[in-house]
């Protein structure tokens, strides 16, 4: 799906530029990427970024993947679009100790935003196993990969001091894998649309199928021989 795509490409351009122009005021290491958010440039940028990955969790809740049972997906997906709005209207409080109001809804959004994302990827991997899609074990990697950094994550939130000066690489680390993992999202809902329809469940028979009137599909005639 472009716009999904495009979105995703895009919040992670705005975040490689403002790693760059605010490198001599963050520290990428030890800092986490709410900061960018408390001095221009970069709250125009984050902001940016965020709102950029809104678009694209929103696009692929409101079109669907395609795929089989996916009511719940989208549900996520949606939700974390809303979540991520308050990320961008409630802005961090300086230093480590979050104390604000403002502070604490940005904290407790993002938290949130990140774990919905983090469990649509698990649903999607899910569905993809289902139906026998090739792409289920990247998306698998990149779903295991964005929960363990998100573990991580939450640590350094809850105890800033557990990773010492370097507490901004996990948050990082799961702000990149699940920029990918929207992309890949986006990829299965693209493939969807171009084979003209939705994933078959591996094994299921054609005459389970239903059509749009809500009848049951009779199987197709079988050729006969001689």
């Amino acid at each position: 799906m472009t716009v999904a795509v495009f979105g995703a490409c895009f919040g992670a351009l705005c975040f490689v530029v403002v790693h760059m122009v605010m490198a001599d005021t963050v520290d990428p290491l030890s800092r986490p990427v709410s900061d960018y958010a408390l001095a221009s440039p970069g709250t125009t940028l984050f902001s940016l970024g965020i709102l950029a990955v809104t678009v694209s969790c929103g696009a692929l809740a409101g079109s669907g993947l395609g795929l089989p049972d996916e009511v719940r997906l989208r549900a996520s997906l949606a939700a974390v679009s809303v979540v991520l709005i308050l990320v961008v209207v409630f802005r961090t409080d300086t230093g480590d100790v979050v104390t604000s109001a403002a502070g604490q809804i940005h904290r407790y959004a993002s938290g949130v935003a990140f774990l919905l994302l983090t469990c649509s990827g698990w649903m999607v991997w899910r569905r993809l196993v289902t139906v026998g899609d090739d792409s289920a074990p990247v998306l698998g990697g990149l779903t295991l990969l964005a929960f363990a950094a998100l573990v991580l994550t939450g640590l350094n939130t809850l105890e800033p001091e557990f990773f010492g000066r370097w507490r901004g690489v996990p948050q990082r680390l799961l702000l990149t894998v699940q920029t990918v993992l929207i992309v890949v999202m986006a990829s299965v809902a693209g493939r969807t649309a171009r084979s003209g329809g939705g994933h078959r469940e591996r094994g299921r028979p054609v005459s389970d199928e239903i059509d749009p009137s809500g009848t049951r599909r009779p199987d197709a005639p079988v050729p006969k021989c001689g």
